[in-house]
């Protein structure tokens, strides 16, 4: 979608679409980190819940929130105590 006409002119929208790419990289991480819990592989849990940590905290605000089943800033707050959670569970 960043790559529509006019989307790039729209910083809010631009910044907006980007934060939410980080969001399902990081949620992708996380989820992919939960496989190793499960097969008792810790230290490759815990290199990916780092990875998206530190990806998670580039991530500004949403500007624009979009409707649908897309995450909102809340959703966003809520990756980022999860996040913060399980690394220090790790």
């Amino acid at each position: 979608m960043k790559e529509l006409p006019g989307v790039a002119n729209v910083d809010d929208i631009y910044d907006s679409l980007a934060s939410l790419g980080v969001y399902f990289e990081v949620q992708k991480l996380f989820k992919i980190s939960q496989g190793y819990l499960i097969s008792n592989k810790y230290k490759e849990a815990l290199a990916l819940v780092d990875r998206g940590s530190q990806k998670i905290q580039e991530v500004k605000d949403l500007k624009v929130e979009f409707g649908g089943n897309l995450p909102t800033n809340s959703s966003l707050a809520q990756l980022k105590s999860d996040i913060g959670s399980q690394l220090k569970k790790l």
